[in-house]
């Protein structure tokens, strides 16, 4: 994390807290949340991905401006909020390649 901007490095430190499921537990849990449209499945299914949303926002993030790279983060998690009701399991990609 290159960047002093103090909100950016505290979502960062968030992110170490959030668990990421092996690929086995991300599709129980999309089975599970496409039958029972679980808010709280819902979170944890976005959440697993935020480390990628980040990462990913760091390699577009040419301008070295915070808040680039937070508009950035910002359209990564837009995107997986869309995404997780679109998503199939059983089509055999994990959520954060789909």
């Amino acid at each position: 994390m290159q960047s002093s901007d103090p909100v950016l490095k505290q979502y960062y430190q968030a992110l170490s807290r959030v668990k990421t499921y092996t690929p086995e537990e991300e599709r129980a849990l999309f089975r599970e949340y496409k039958i029972t449209h679980s808010r709280n499945l819902r979170r944890l299914l976005i959440e697993s991905c935020l480390k990628l949303v980040f990462s990913l926002a760091r390699r577009y993030w040419m301008d070295k401006n915070p808040d680039t790279l937070k508009a950035l983060i910002s359209a990564g998690n837009v995107g997986l909020v869309e995404a997780v009701d679109k998503f199939d399991p059983e089509r055999g990609t994990r959520f954060a390649s789909y």
